[in-house]
């Protein structure tokens, strides 16, 4: 019955403000036939009010915390199927991705439609890393590692977006807070167009730069 008191709620309304009722000349009285019965049912505004009340109850900053925080745990570590890369390798490809959906612009006209490829262009250098760990230990090797490369062809103010498998982002997020970490998807993957990990992507006007690195050779 709670479960669907908000959209009773909203049928009630649009009872109450989109229908004309009839004014009271209108009825007819056609009488009683039969048995009478007494109504044995909770008042249904009475019930309709208790149920927004335990709703407002519930809807606190905490118990919202509280959901957001059980489903951030719950996706917080992801898995990959891709290897570990196994020997050095650099190369440049152009900054393109593949529309998912179609994209409508605000006239309602199709912009791009599922499939076509839309280059990108960075006008402010970008970059992504790609780490995989079992602990903390692998995964401060490889930050250390990649926040170097990173000041160096960014500039020092630059820093690194991890994307991170095996590892639960929230030990990361932890330790290196405000820093961004993200459990890397197949979806990321695929749209950084990324083979092995570890892998570093540099994002600079229209062109991708894609540095693999062993991981034997960044964590030993």
């Amino acid at each position: 019955m709670k479960k669907i008191l908000l959209g009773t709620l909203i049928s009630v309304s649009l009872f109450a403000f989109g229908l004309d009722i009839p004014k009271k000349k209108e009825y007819i009285d056609l009488g009683v036939e039969g048995a009478q019965y007494p109504i044995v049912e909770e008042n249904f505004i009475i019930v309709l009010k208790d149920g927004v009340a335990e709703l407002q109850k519930k809807l606190t900053k905490e118990y919202v915390k509280n959901k957001l925080i059980k489903e951030i745990r719950r996706n917080a570590t992801a898995h990959t199927k891709l290897g570990i890369c196994s020997k050095n390798n650099k190369s440049v490809e152009l900054n393109e991705f593949i529309v998912k959906e179609n994209i409508y612009n605000p006239a309602g006209r199709l912009y791009k439609k599922k499939g076509d490829k839309i280059v990108v262009k960075n006008k402010v250098p970008l970059d992504v890393c790609f780490i995989t760990a079992n602990t903390i230990q692998e995964a401060d090797a490889q930050i250390e590692f990649y926040d170097k490369i990173v000041k160096k062809i960014s500039g020092e103010q630059a820093e690194c977006i991890y994307m991170v498998t095996d590892i639960n982002v929230l030990q990361l997020d932890k330790k290196y807070y405000p820093r961004l970490f993200f459990p890397a998807t197949k979806g990321y993957e695929e749209s950084f167009n990324v083979s092995c990990y570890p892998t570093l992507i540099h994002l600079q006007g229209d062109k991708r730069y894609k540095f693999e690195i062993p991981l034997k050779d960044i964590v030993r």
